[in-house]
C-alpha cells in the first residue's frame, strides 16, 4: 500500500472517532442509546451478510437468505407463544435447517438457484 492511501485511511478513521467523541461529549445519553439501537438492529443484517458470504464461498448463490431468516423467526415466535421459549427456539432452528437443506438439494441436485 502506498503511504498516501494509508494516511488518508488513518485520517478518515481519526475524523470519525473525533466526531463520535464530540457527539458523546455533547449528549452522552442519546449517543449511547443510538449506538445501542444501531447494534441491535444491525445484528440480523450482519448475520445475513455472513451467511451470504459463506454461501458464495461454497459456490452456491442464495438469494433467499432474508426469507429464510423471516420464516425461522415467524415459526419461532408462533411456537414460542403457544408452547414455550425452548420449543420456539428449537422450531426456529429446525425451520432454518429445513430451508437450508431444501436450497442445498435444489442447488446441488437440480442446479437451480
Amino acid at each position: 500500500m502506498n503511504a498516501k492511501l494509508l494516511a488518508r485511511r488513518y485520517g478518515a478513521a481519526v475524523v470519525v472517532l473525533l466526531a463520535c467523541y464530540l457527539a458523546y461529549a455533547w449528549d452522552g445519553r442519546q449517543t449511547t442509546a443510538v449506538l445501542r439501537a444501531t447494534f441491535t438492529f444491525a445484528t440480523p443484517l450482519i448475520l445475513c451478510a455472513l451467511t451470504g458470504l459463506l454461501g458464495e464461498r461454497s459456490g452456491i448463490v442464495n438469494i433467499g437468505i432474508e426469507g429464510q431468516l423471516l420464516a425461522a423467526a415467524f415459526t419461532s415466535f408462533m411456537v414460542a407463544s403457544s408452547i414455550g421459549v425452548f420449543w420456539g427456539t428449537l422450531a426456529g432452528i429446525l425451520t432454518g435447517v429445513v430451508l437450508g437443506a431444501l436450497l442445498a438439494v435444489a442447488a446441488v441436485n437440480f442446479h437451480v438457484d
